[in-house]
């Protein structure tokens, strides 16, 4: 869990990276909005990480009131989305890309850790006979 944690956290803020010099390039007047979006992007990961860790850390039953937790963390990323568009007036097109990164970081990151996992080959138990 460590690891693919880990490989989430640096696709989003990789991909957060990405989308706010794109955006500099092709938009200028969407950097404050890609910044804002990179930033609920990357805040929402780093909770998203927090509480997957207390999850797979806690016993069976006490998992269901975390699992609420994580719900409730993704309804306030939407409130901060919806927040952030209504009240700070951004770019609309400059956030969308901000905020993509959470996407990208999370599909990216997850499916790095699985192919490096299965790129290692297993190792025989000790004594076991060998095919050679």
């Amino acid at each position: 869990m460590k690891a693919t944690s880990e490989r989430v956290m640096q696709w989003t803020v990789g991909s957060a990276l990405g989308f706010i010099a794109l955006t500099a390039l092709m938009r200028p007047a969407g950097l404050v909005g890609a910044a804002a979006g990179a930033a609920v992007a990357v805040g929402s990961t780093l909770l998203l990480v927090q509480l997957c860790r207390a999850i797979l850390k806690r016993p069976d039953a006490a998992r269901a009131g975390l699992a609420l937790i994580l719900l409730g963390k993704s309804a306030f990323v939407l409130i901060a989305t919806a927040a952030i568009l209504f009240f700070a007036r951004v770019d609309v097109v400059g956030f969308a890309l901000g905020v993509s990164a959470l996407v990208l970081g999370v599909l990216g990151g997850a499916s790095h850790a699985f192919l490096a996992e299965g790129t290692e080959s297993p190792k025989p138990p000790a004594g076991a006979p060998s095919d050679a």
